[in-house]
């Protein structure tokens, strides 16, 4: 029943068949994916034409051959400036041009049996005359000197480039240290000679609050030298700091028996930051003296000296903020 009235309002013009609706949007999709199809074909098509008029022009262009080295000399290294590539001007169709920047000639040069001048324009020459139809104009470089040294190996220390900035309250715990601490260098005699360190790449880190371990790569290699690691580990501890602070009694060392001075005060205070798991036994043990040598007191002309602050014991981490006072006064106590 409710189909037949369906129908009467279509056929009436009351209602719209969806069916018809649903047709003219497939056919409409298809028509524009046909005209897509047909443009990028017709697209296709001009291209492949314009290779054909094009490519078969010739034409007058710059080529770079690869110079790869080969079987050096035993015990010895080139100290010459070795181009990588050397630049041809060449004349050919579009073609082969096309084919030579695709795969790029390469220059095998087998230096044990290499001149001490090195005709570069007749290897590059040799090369190319395996392409065929291509006409060449000029070579750089036409020539090179080849100059040697003995190899030697040295080992050097390594040295990290690292900057780091720490949280507030955190600091380092001791120093830091990297393995391998050395590095083996191989190359020319006067330029290994000259290295007396191997630097890293540069670590930059801020707002630093944990112990630091980092695989760091060392520099890159020049002038032919060549290195036995390719990174170090590095490693810096961390941790967070507090301050403390000591009153301390200022002793005088290396006086004569009999002889006394009055200081003015006689106590300094001392700040310092400390690692907070360390505060309480520093607090505790006072790992720290406050000194004043006999000769300094004898060499002062003022009246005023500055007490030296010493650590008796390595096992805390201290870092100094400040003393107060800086300076005390002195007098020299004579018997009656």
């Amino acid at each position: 029943m409710k189909e037949k009235l369906w129908t009467w309002l279509v056929r009436a013009g009351l209602a719209e068949d969806d069916s018809r609706a649903q047709a003219g949007k497939t056919r409409g999709t298809q028509t524009r994916t046909q005209r897509l199809i047909a443009m990028g074909i017709s697209l296709g098509i001009a291209v492949i034409l314009w290779m054909l008029v094009n490519l078969n022009n010739t034409y007058t262009t710059e080529l770079e051959v690869a110079l790869r080295l080969a079987e050096l000399p035993e015990n010895e290294v080139l100290i010459s400036q070795w181009p990588n590539v050397a630049t041809a001007e060449v004349t050919a169709e579009g073609w082969q041009l096309v084919s030579m920047a695709t795969n790029r000639p390469v220059v095998n040069v087998v230096l044990d049996e290499a001149p001490s001048q090195l005709n570069v324009q007749a290897l590059v020459n040799t090369e190319l005359s395996s392409f065929p139809g291509v006409s060449i104009q000029e070579i750089s470089p036409v020539s090179l000197a080849l100059e040697y040294e003995p190899k030697v190996t040295k080992k050097v220390p390594i040295r990290p480039v690292i900057q780091l900035s720490y949280e507030q309250q955190h600091g380092p715990f001791g120093p830091w240290s990297v393995q391998p601490e050395s590095v083996l260098v191989t190359g020319g005699l006067s330029a290994v000679e000259a290295l007396d360190s191997w630097s890293t790449v540069e670590l930059s880190l801020e707002d630093v609050r944990r112990t630091v371990t980092r695989a760091i790569p060392m520099a890159s290699a020049q002038n032919g030298l060549e290195l036995d690691v390719d990174a170090v580990q590095f490693e810096q501890p961390v941790k967070q700091f507090t301050e403390g602070e000591l009153t301390l009694p200022i002793e005088i060392l290396g006086a004569p028996l009999g002889k006394e001075y009055t200081l003015d005060p006689a106590n300094v205070t001392v700040r310092f930051l400390v690692p907070v798991d360390q505060y309480q036994e520093v607090m505790q043990r006072r790992p720290v003296r406050a000194v004043l040598a006999y000769d300094a007191l004898e060499a002062d002309q003022t009246g005023f000296v500055q007490p030296e602050i010493q650590k008796t014991s390595e096992a805390f981490v201290l870092d100094w903020l400040g003393v107060s006072p800086v300076q005390v006064a002195y007098y020299d106590v004579i018997d009656p």
